[in-house]
């Protein structure tokens, strides 16, 4: 729960108003309004923060290294998409070297 003016703030503002209940003078409204603005501004600035703060982090757990189990699965493809390349590389050397021997 966000308040945009401390105690101090608020009974200041309510004493003043108070006083001059009929009538607010122009300096009263004109400090109250560049205080809000201020105040308004500060929370935007730190929600836009919090959020940008939170996406980078959604993006550096995204980019992050996979789990163990993916991991794990990646490595079993890539050895056996090797062995297969290795296989076929010997399969294509026997074929050449049975066409030069004929």
């Amino acid at each position: 729960n966000m308040t945009l003016f401390s105690e101090e703030e608020e009974l200041e503002i309510l004493k003043q108003s108070e006083v001059v209940s009929s009538e607010i003078p122009i300096e009263l409204l004109q400090s109250f309004l560049e205080k809000l603005c201020y105040k308004l501004m500060t929370i935007n600035v730190a929600d836009w923060i919090n959020s940008e703060i939170d996406n980078l982090k959604e993006l550096h757990l995204q980019s992050a290294m996979p789990d163990h189990a993916s991991m794990d699965r990646f490595m079993r493809y890539s050895t056996t998409l090797s062995n297969q390349l290795s296989k076929a590389i010997g399969e294509l050397r026997h074929i050449i070297k049975e066409r030069k021997a004929a």
